[in-house]
Parts: C-alpha cells; structure tokens; sequence
C-alpha cells in the first residue's frame, strides 16, 4: 500500500496510532471508540467532512502550542487578519454594491486576464471578453442575492485562481472534500502540491491535516463548492479552470464546533490525531452524540496572547455572517 492509499478516509482513520487532547485521559474514552466515531462520520449523509493541510511555521506553531485557540476559536481567514485594506469594506458579511464589485473588478483585471491565460491558453481578447461579460452581469443584476452571489464568487474565482494579492486579504479558509481530501492536505501541508508525483521533495517536516465539516444543507451559504463557481461562471458565459483538487471555500472561518480535530504528521509519518475536546465531553455526557450534532462554544472565555494578529471576531448565527467586533 503506498502512501497515497493510507490517506484514503478509513485507511488513515484505522491507522492512528494514538489520540491526543486538552484532556490527558481522553476522559476515558479508548481509542477504539475514537476511531470508530470518526469512521462513523465518513458515512453521515447530513455532513461533508472536509480537510486542510497546513505546514507553514508559524501558524503550525500556534496550533500545537495553543490548542485552546483552534479549538475555542477556530482557524480565521485572512481577512480577519487585517485593520484596513483596499478593498476592505468590500470583503465584510452581507456587505454589496455594484461600486465595490466595479472596483474589485477593475482593481483585479490585469489577474483576471492573466489567470485565464495561464489555465485557460486565453489570448487577450478573450480574456477581455470574460471581463466585460462580468461587468455586464454587474449592471444588469439588481437584486440583493444576485449581488452578493456575484461578489463571492468572483472573489472566490480571485482565491482559487492563486491571485496572492486577493488571497492575502481573502474571507474564504480552502479546504478539500471527497475520498482524496487527506491526499490533496497532505500534499499543501507537506508543501508539496506542484509535484504530487513526487514525494521525495518534502519541505515541511512537521505538519498537520485539519479534520473539518459542514452540513449538506448549508451549502452556498457557509461553504461554496468550487465546482459551483465554475458552473455559475460558465452559465454566463465565462470558461474557467477544472476543479482539479475537489476544493471548497469556507466562509471567513474554520469555526470551532466544527474542528474534530488533527492529524499530526512529523517525517512522513502519522504521529497522533488531536481530537477536539469539546467532541469528548460531549461522548463522555450523552452516548448518542455524533460527529455533525451542535457543540456550544463559548468563545468569549478564550485567552488571547497579546500577539494575537486576528483584528476580525465574526458572528455566526445559522448561515447568516456578521463583523461583531474589532479588535
């Protein structure tokens, strides 16, 4: 079997070694029982489970060092990161107008042009084409809904497409879903995604594999699929690139109640998985809690190191997103 195919969901799942948590007893709970709560979840109809890869020092360090942070408070995107920005009014919740989608439209252009070049062999009036047919769409779309669908998808069109400048200020965390998502995190936590042929030129010795979900029914509200862009894009006419890594955009979080937990991996190997400790107490109080069920977290009570770079605390109160302070 080669490593591709222990990433698979159960094979991975099966071949933890140990599990790790806030709670140095795991209260109890054995490992058995673990794993088959997580295999479990691989077959629960109501959730896409979905995975990240991460390696870079950092936020790596963060994340071992203060779990207290992913598990109370989550994984922000990057625009929770930022005081002021171009185009930040632009990015916040629920927050649409057709001057903002012109600006971040004519602020991208030249990207724009230059992605479609790059993965669609595009020449340059057709890359023009695909812009005037968005700022077509733009004028004659006057509703709300169709307004925002506009903003995030060309925003999400920005991320995906690899703009460094758009994903420096980006509301969307990438994540992978389907049976290769531990392969596809793997190989962005590994830092090895532009030669997966390749496992030998490994950069990052020491990374972790989020281990994430989000309900069926939320989609294109908390979650947009990046096969649904593209569908959308090309409803109006506009081509672009194939989804090549099964990737979902999460909206401006990781949230905490959603974290199962993470793989750790140190020279190539699995080491443990971290297990989210709110998910143990919840088992340790009712035996018929599952992956997927509602998990209260209060994040006030998180205890931020005075280095804390996040400037964004967002609201979440079903699929609806809102800015509920500054720091």
């Amino acid at each position: 079997m080669n490593i591709f195919e222990n990433l698979q969901p159960k094979n991975l799942i099966n071949s933890i070694p140990c599990f790790k948590s806030q709670y140095p007893d795991l209260l109890n709970l054995d490992n058995e029982y673990l794993k088959n709560q997580l295999l479990i979840s691989e077959d629960n109809n109501n959730i896409i489970k979905l995975a990240r890869g991460e390696g870079r020092r950092l936020i790596l360090k963060s994340i071992i060092n203060s779990p207290e942070i992913i598990f109370d408070w989550g994984q922000k995107s990057m625009h929770a990161f930022f005081e002021s920005s171009e185009v930040r009014e632009f990015l916040e919740p629920d927050v649409v107008n057709k001057e903002m989608l012109f600006r971040l439209l004519n602020l991208y252009e030249e990207e724009i042009s230059y992605h479609c070049r790059k993965y669609l062999k595009n020449n340059k009036a057709e890359s023009q084409e695909v812009i005037d047919k968005i700022r077509e769409k733009i004028i004659d779309t006057d509703l709300y809904d169709d307004l925002l669908l506009i903003k995030e998808w060309l925003g999400f069109a920005l991320h995906t497409g690899g703009n460094k400048k758009f994903s420096a200020i980006s509301p969307w965390v990438s994540t992978s879903m389907g049976n290769n998502r531990y392969k596809n995190a793997y190989l962005y936590g590994v830092g090895n995604l532009r030669f997966p042929e390749s496992i030998n030129k490994i950069q990052n010795k020491a990374f972790v594999i989020l281990d994430y979900w989000e309900l069926v029914s939320e989609e294109n509200h908390t979650y947009r699929n990046a096969d649904y862009v593209r569908n959308e894009l090309k409803r109006m006419g506009v081509n672009w690139y194939r989804n090549i890594h099964n990737e979902v955009m999460v909206k401006y979080a990781l949230f905490p109640h959603q974290i199962i937990g993470y793989y750790y991996f140190e020279n190539d190997e699995l080491q443990y998985y971290f297990i989210n400790h709110h998910y143990l107490r919840e088992w340790k109080n009712n035996e018929n809690f599952k992956i997927g069920d509602f998990v209260y977290i209060n994040q006030a009570n998180v205890d931020f190191p005075s280095s804390n770079p996040y400037r964004m605390i967002y609201l979440k109160q079903g699929s609806h997103f809102s800015i509920f302070n500054r720091r």
